[in-house]
């Protein structure tokens, strides 16, 4: 595992994501990694009028998509320079798809040495019906995992 050259930060702008970058910024220093910072934009579903959904068909969905990935980068924009030191490579990337599969493919092309990922500190139902974006990626990940706890909600 050491060098740990390249870090994967995964972010969803949350307040944990925001912490898990304290964890980030001090293994970046220490070992002088490139920080990959990504962001992972689910896609808009086309619904045409199924019964109980709303009928995304008549929306101009492509333009949605556009607006959703320009706010992700310019929000990548802004952690970067909010919560990472001056001296570390911050490479920022937008991606689209399924979280755990995204993430897990972008840190096997990159080379990724190591994955920072925070947990929402959810249990019992919410966790459930939510599911755990940490666990998909420990669970598929080539690399190893490192998951900073968030406060339990």
């Amino acid at each position: 595992m050491l060098p740990v050259k390249n870090i994967l930060c995964p972010t969803d702008f949350s307040k944990s994501s925001i912490k898990s970058t304290e964890t980030v910024n001090k293994l970046a220093e220490l070992f002088g990694s490139t920080v990959y910072l990504v962001n992972v934009v689910v896609p808009v579903p086309v619904n045409e009028g199924y019964p109980g959904m709303i009928d995304t068909s008549s929306m101009n969905t492509e333009q949605l998509d556009m607006e959703i990935h320009n706010n992700a980068r310019e929000s990548l924009q802004k952690m970067a320079e909010e919560h990472f030191s001056e001296n570390i490579t911050v490479k920022k990337t937008v991606l689209t798809g399924s979280p755990v599969d995204e993430i897990s493919r972008f840190a096997e092309d990159q080379n990724i040495d190591l994955i920072i990922v925070p947990t929402h500190g959810r249990t019992g139902l919410k966790r459930l019906v939510m599911g755990s974006v940490a666990e998909g990626i420990i669970r598929h990940s080539s690399c190893p995992v490192l998951v900073t706890r968030a406060e339990q909600e």
